[in-house]
């Protein structure tokens, strides 16, 4: 993976990640726990804060959570960086992994918990870290189950296109 890879990928986790904490802190500092706005309806802001995953799995496991996390972080890193799949679209899928597990990783660390606040209908309660990832998750699975796409090709070197012939992006003007 070429350094401009690597720049975009940071700059689309730092976006997600950056847009992510910003509203965590608004409804931290203006609502209290619990609140919801408006009070009743289909789509509300509530503010709750969750110590366990989705679906309220696996409550009060701070250091299993955060132990998890990095590695999780970790995988991607290295999964991404071995296998070949050109395009940008790869590169936005990373990006959104990350910010958004970079974004409750943070809220793990400095809180003990992740703020949740995106409250639809019947789903549980998200926040847009997790929104981030389930995205990053689906462009992933739609990348890799196109119709005649080649499976990733493991590359010892990073990431080059599926013919092999080096990267996506030039390194020229």
């Amino acid at each position: 993976m070429n350094i401009r890879q690597w720049a975009l990928i940071l700059l689309f986790a730092l976006v997600v990640f950056g847009i992510d904490q910003g509203v965590k802190v608004l409804i931290d500092a203006t609502m209290y726990p619990g609140e919801s706005i408006p009070k009743q309806g289909f789509f509300r802001l509530t503010f709750v804060r969750n110590t366990g995953v989705a679906f309220g799995l696996f409550r009060d496991r701070g250091m299993l959570l955060t132990v998890t996390s990095i590695i999780g972080i970790s995988v991607m890193v290295w999964y991404f960086r071995r296998h070949t799949m050109p395009g940008m679209l790869p590169l936005l899928s990373l990006g959104m992994l990350l910010g958004g597990a970079l974004g409750n990783l943070a809220d793990r660390v400095r809180l003990g918990s992740v703020v949740d606040f995106i409250d639809v209908g019947p789903w549980p309660i998200f926040n847009l870290a997790d929104a981030a990832v389930v995205t990053g998750v689906a462009i992933l699975l739609w990348i890799l189950y196109q119709p005649g796409q080649k499976e990733p090709k493991a590359e010892p070197g990073g990431w080059t296109n599926i013919a092999g012939q080096g990267t996506t992006f030039s390194d020229g003007p």
